[in-house]
């Protein structure tokens, strides 16, 4: 694994965000009526139709505390299943860590240990911290982000890496490892 990889895991972990119902609640505030279809989602319930819809909407409701407005009682509600509540939580780390790629003013590579493409041998050369207005930095993290919201480690670190590479505006230069760690402000 590589090193920005192993920081877009860590990334994603330290999303503390709290249990399902927080999350939905947080979910609802920030996305106020696109919450039900964005849970659907999260969940594999993403089908067209109203009914694809309903359990997400209960959850809502029930996270929120929702009133009818023709009964005044609450709204009816239900809790998402274990698997669902698992879901939920990972899909919105996902999405909380990409925001912060999103957000990035930099990328601190620090020493890389790099090798041209197609070459064995590598050596260490000094990249430093890269701002978003350098060439393809700003591309990178938000390639990246959306790779990343996907669950796609990988491919997010992938983008990380051709972003510094980049960056520094150097070709055929090939990401193996970063030495001092890697993190994006």
């Amino acid at each position: 694994m590589s090193g920005s990889e192993e920081y877009l895991r860590d990334l994603v972990e330290s999303q503390d965000i709290g249990d399902w119902s927080d999350v939905v609640r947080e979910i609802a505030e920030e996305l106020g009526g696109g919450a039900t279809r964005f849970l659907a989602g999260l969940t594999g319930r993403g089908g067209a139709g109203r009914n694809a819809l309903r359990s997400p909407e209960r959850w809502v409701n029930r996270a929120t505390d929702k009133i009818n407005p023709r009964t005044g009682e609450l709204a009816q509600a239900s809790t998402p299943k274990p698997a669902d509540q698992k879901s939920i939580i990972e899909g919105w780390k996902l999405r909380k860590a990409a925001d912060h790629l999103r957000r990035a003013r930099k990328i601190k590579a620090g020493d890389i240990r790099a090798r041209y493409a197609g070459q064995r041998d590598a050596w260490t050369r000094r990249i430093g911290d890269l701002g978003v207005d350098k060439p393809g930095v700003a591309d990178g993290l938000t390639e990246a982000a959306e790779l990343l919201e996907q669950g796609d480690y990988a491919g997010a670190a992938e983008a990380l890496d051709t972003a510094v590479i980049e960056g520094y505006e150097a070709e055929n230069i090939e990401v193996d490892d970063y030495e001092d760690g890697f993190e994006v402000e």
